[in-house]
């Protein structure tokens, strides 16, 4: 008796170029082949390396740009669930579908082929262009490494709770924001891509542990200093909790690339939103104002 019908395997490509693209998941193998296939939508075309190393994880196919591959990841880091008032459920990194299937997304990821001169064609971290499609904002860690959870609570998980850990070192980009609460207690999470080499990562990390670099506030360059070259002072402004009555800012500053502890801020504030919050750097004062009132000033 004849068995079911097996799919060609696809042809072998041998281009100079291009970027592969694969997937780590751990979970029932059937499901990962399934889960595999069906990530492979244009402009993935579905080929095998000639010769070489193949791809870790699970081959999806490969793309000949590196925008291609990038809003891949996009459409699946999440599993093209996004943050807003008609999805209640927090996005869980891969999507729901992989949970029905039984997995659990590790990475999406993106290999190089080997360009002129067998050198990949792979940015170093902090030099990775977008496409214009994404709206991801590129951010940093406020700590050398963090926890990184599946999926956001009103309190901080423990940390052996992690789904994965963000370093310092890695590529981080924001993809949007929302809290949870119990009871009285709400915590800010930020919904977040993260890259560490040709992997991608998927997650929510408490929004005080993260910082959009757009966020930062420049400080005044002291007009006294004798130093050419002075460490860029800059402070920035990041919403942490809300919880009995109050709201909780966590106010940060760097010079150069070392980032201090953060600055607890709190106020009353009575509602179930946030209010607005800003900090400036001015005529040799720093002051945050939070909902229009005055939280913090001190000199520069």
């Amino acid at each position: 008796m004849a068995g079911p019908p097996v799919d060609p395997p696809p042809p072998l490509v041998d281009e100079i170029g291009g970027y592969w693209l694969s997937v780590e998941l751990i979970g029932p193998r059937g499901a990962q082949i399934e889960a595999a296939r069906e990530l492979a939508s244009p402009p993935v075309t579905a080929a095998l390396p000639r010769g070489g190393r193949p791809p870790p994880g699970e081959l999806v196919g490969r793309v000949d740009a590196l925008a291609d591959a990038l809003l891949w990841v996009d459409a699946h880091a999440f599993g093209g669930e996004v943050v807003g008032a008609d999805n209640p459920r927090a996005p869980r990194p891969g999507g729901a579908q992989l949970l029905e299937r039984g997995l659990v997304l590790t990475a999406l990821v993106v290999t190089a082929e080997p360009g002129p001169g067998g050198v990949p064609n792979w940015p170093a971290p902090g030099e990775l262009a977008l496409p214009e499609q994404l709206g991801w904002r590129p951010a940093q860690l406020s700590a050398e490494r963090a926890p990184l959870f599946a999926a956001p609570a009103a309190r901080i998980p423990p940390a052996a709770e992690r789904y994965l850990v963000v370093e310092a070192g890695h590529d981080l980009w924001q993809l949007a924001q929302l809290e949870r609460c119990q009871a009285d207690t709400c915590l800010r999470w930020a919904q977040v891509v993260t890259r560490a080499g040709d992997r991608f990562h998927a997650g929510w990390l408490p929004a005080f542990q993260l910082i959009p670099r757009a966020d930062w506030i420049d400080a005044p360059v002291d007009a006294k200093s004798t130093d050419p070259s002075p460490p860029r002072r800059r402070f920035a402004l990041r919403a942490s909790a809300r919880a009995a009555g109050r709201v909780h800012f966590a106010l940060f500053e760097a010079e150069g690339e070392q980032i201090e502890a953060p600055q607890g801020l709190s106020l009353p504030h009575l509602g179930s939103d946030w209010p607005p919050a800003r900090v400036q750097a001015f005529a040799g004062t720093l002051t945050v104002t939070i909902d229009g009132q005055p939280a913090l000033s001190q000199p520069l």
